[in-house]
């Protein structure tokens, strides 16, 4: 458990490292990049909070193999060993911070490390754990209200021109809700009943295949078991955020694309009639 928190530090240290440097150049970069480089971005500087990329450096200090006759090498090797001087030996009285303990009524003790490692490990188990139950909860309670439409056209002409032979699910709410698309394995999109008009309902169904089809739930998951890891680190709440707010953006520059501008303007208002609501 140590040796796992230990790897959770150094990656929380060079993560933060990564979304400092994401924090600062923000306001400069988002303005010369697309909303998509952006989103890349944030889910790039994600990875150094995920992957433990110095596992994949050679050791320090691996001396390649030496060459030529074995005499040659040996004698090589001797010299060099001659050279180098011996490290000292340096005794340590006190003990190190990872092996010193603490006492619990007397009788029983735990490394501090190692309690330190029991409480993240309890913190993230819990993060996780209440983001499930939040989301199974809302899931059922938006499912309650709606009913599943088993063949829906405008849904079929937009997953053929975007390409997309997956069975998508359609469900229409009786509430007035935001469109939303849900479930990895099992994608369902949540749409209100009442929708202004059908040019619109394309837009909004554009919307959430896009979110489909560019993986964007995957990364959103992914991002809060980043979160859920590093819970004690205030850059991850920071890069979860962004990284849900460039994906919202990315999504939106990709669907008004190949727009006109009177069709744009329909579609944002359209956007931001149903996040009212």
């Amino acid at each position: 458990m140590f040796e796992l928190f230990r790897n959770v530090l150094c990656l929380s240290a060079v993560g933060s490292g990564a979304v400092l440097i994401l924090m600062i150049t923000r306001p400069i970069i988002v303005k010369r990049i697309t909303a998509r480089m952006h989103y890349n971005i944030c889910l790039a500087a994600m990875l150094f909070m995920l992957v433990p990329f110095w596992s994949m450096l050679p050791a320090a200090g691996s001396a390649p193999q030496a060459t030529g006759s074995g005499s040659a090498a040996q004698e090589a090797t001797g010299q060099d060993a001659q050279s180098e001087p011996l490290p000292e030996t340096v005794i340590i009285d006190e003990v190190p911070m990872e092996y010193r303990e603490i006492e619990f009524a007397g009788s029983r003790s735990v490394r501090i490390y190692d309690l330190a490692a029991y409480i993240w490990a309890a913190g993230a188990a819990v993060f996780m754990g209440a983001a499930a139950v939040s989301y199974t909860a809302f899931l059922v309670k938006r499912k309650r209200g709606s009913a599943e439409l088993v063949s829906y056209g405008p849904l079929e002409e937009i997953k053929g021109k975007m390409g997309i032979k997956r069975n998508i699910r359609i469900r229409v709410s009786d509430k007035t809700v935001s469109p939303m698309l849900v479930g990895i394995l099992f994608p369902v999109i949540y749409i209100p009943r009442e929708m202004p008009d059908r040019e619109r309902l394309m837009m909004v169904l554009k919307h959430e295949l896009t979110h489909y089809k560019s993986g964007d739930l995957l990364f959103k998951w992914a991002a809060l078991f980043v979160n859920a890891l590093h819970w004690f680190n205030p850059f991850a709440y920071f890069l979860s955020a962004n990284i849900n707010r460039a994906c919202e953006v990315a999504c939106d520059m990709a669907v008004v694309k190949d727009m006109s501008e009177a069709e744009k303007r329909t579609y944002m208002e359209t956007i931001l009639e149903l996040a009212e609501g």
